[in-house]
């Protein structure tokens, strides 16, 4: 990874606050942007900057373009959404309005949807022909921050504060997944928020995650495929496809802006700023990425992608992210490694996969010690273990080998089956007459029964901290365990 010196110049365009907007037009001329003094702005190649006579009475929070570049929509926290026709910005009405603020805008791939959700309870898909509400989808426990429809027009994706990811069908309204905290939690005002996107061949959904890093999930089984990281230290906030795919380009709290090869999975560049960039967004047609920061300044990042590269605007080379079997070469996901090793004969029981982060070498180091691998195996750590016959399973670094090459063939032995175990309950010790027993004993509490004279006594204690309380004490007829 290369550290960029091509520092853009900012320029003044709207007042400080945690959050501002930026987009390009579809022509790659001008760049519109909106932040915390309600103004949106288009801003001319020559250094011109025009204004809607319309504007919102509260900060924008949200931009959107429609595909045939003719439509330009506006969320703010004064609960309304604006439509403008574009070029020219001039205004048409007030598409809706909610009861709380707007955070979130998002065109559908056609132009005939308009997605608009915050902190009501409920995203809206508004009919851009006659500005009807076509649905109302309830779901969320947080306010949403983030809108992406899927490039296929199958699916809406949405995020909100708790990091909660759904996928939500177009055609009825439902949930088809609902990711529980796969981002960040993040606060309404901090200027962090957990942008999604889909890659432009629909495949994989990008969402920033826990680690400081972007985890793509599939469209259809919304599984974690592979993940990006090792640029940022901080939690990442806002991220952008290229117009092909192949380039995907991160920022967060670091005040870095990263550059990611999504074939190579590596990071290509870095650009360090004094102050923080909280949105950008590619040109359409050409090699530039346009940048605001919380300062309500914007510039332009020129030169962006190395030109030994291929170009970030290159249509003709869009495709599907990753292969199949690429995506099991990447994968993170514990669910795969427990696929490949389900394939086991009789002689195996039990493989178990665990996964550990690579970026923690200590904790890393002291699992290798104690399941015995001496090498570092650069993040994944495979235990497997109740193996008959000392067969082992060998891994290589596209998978694991067939186990018809790794586990020598035992001749056929009829043995009896196994005496099985009685059922038993966890935390419950035997019966014997004149002592105390255990009904239930966890960190919770615990249900302890004795028996006195033909009664049975039965104490429920509870565990507070430290502190133990019997909160209930039962006589009667003799209970029956």
């Amino acid at each position: 990874m290369s550290v960029s010196v091509k520092h853009p110049k900012f320029t003044e365009a709207h007042g400080k606050g945690p959050r501002a907007c930026i987009l390009w037009d579809n022509q790659g001329e001008d760049i519109i942007t909106a932040g915390t003094d309600a103004r949106l702005l288009i801003h001319k190649p020559g250094g011109e900057s025009l204004a809607p006579s319309v504007l919102h009475q509260k900060a924008v929070t949200s931009l959107a373009l429609s595909p045939n570049g003719l439509l330009l929509a506006s969320a703010s926290l004064d609960h309304s959404v604006k439509l403008y026709s574009y070029p020219g910005a001039t205004f048409q009405n007030n598409v809706t309005r909610f009861s709380l603020p707007i955070r979130a805008l998002a065109f559908s791939v056609t132009g005939g949807l308009l997605a608009a959700a915050g902190d009501d309870d409920g995203i809206k898909l508004i009919s851009t022909v006659d500005n009807s509400i076509v649905r109302v989808m309830k779901g969320h426990d947080g306010p949403v921050v983030s809108l992406a429809f899927d490039p296929k027009n199958e699916f809406l994706a949405s995020v909100d504060t708790d990091g909660t990811v759904i996928y939500w069908s177009l055609d009825t309204g439902a949930k088809v997944h609902t990711l529980k905290h796969a981002a960040p939690d993040v606060d309404l005002e901090d200027s962090c928020v957990n942008q999604i996107a889909w890659h432009p061949s629909g495949d994989v959904l990008a969402v920033p995650g826990h680690q400081f890093d972007v985890v793509m999930y599939d469209r259809d089984t919304a599984e974690v495929h592979f993940r990006m990281r090792g640029g940022h230290n901080t939690a990442i906030g806002f991220l952008a496809w290229s117009p092909n795919g192949k380039y995907l380009a991160t920022t967060g709290e670091d005040r870095k802006i990263m550059l990611w090869d999504a074939e190579k999975k590596i990071d290509l560049d870095r650009l360090k700023v004094l102050t923080q960039v909280c949105a950008l967004a590619w040109k359409p047609t050409g090699n530039s990425l346009a940048l605001i920061d919380v300062e309500g300044r914007y510039g332009v990042w020129k030169d962006a992608i190395p030109s030994h590269l291929a170009s970030p605007c290159d249509l003709g080379q869009v495709s599907s992210l990753v292969t199949r079997q690429e995506l099991l070469h990447f994968s993170d996901d514990e669910d795969e490694e427990k696929a490949s090793a389900s394939d086991s004969e009789d002689e195996i029981i039990g493989a178990e996969v665990d996964l550990m982060d690579d970026e923690s070498d200590e904790e890393e180091s002291m699992l290798r010690k104690e399941f015995g691998d001496p090498k570092p195996s650069n993040g994944l750590c495979r235990k497997v273990s109740q193996v008959k016959d000392s067969a082992v399973l060998k891994v290589k670094e596209g998978g694991i080998d067939s186990l018809q090459d790794t586990v020598p063939r035992q001749p056929c032995r009829h043995k009896p089956m196994p005496e099985k175990q009685p059922a038993f309950q966890p935390g419950v010790t035997q019966q014997t007459v004149g002592t105390r027993r255990f009904l239930a004993y966890n960190l919770l509490g615990c249900i302890i029964t004795s028996e006195g004279d033909g009664v049975n006594h039965v104490e429920w204690k509870l565990q507070q901290g430290f502190v133990t309380k019997e909160l209930a004490l039962v006589r009667g007829t003799p209970f029956l365990a």
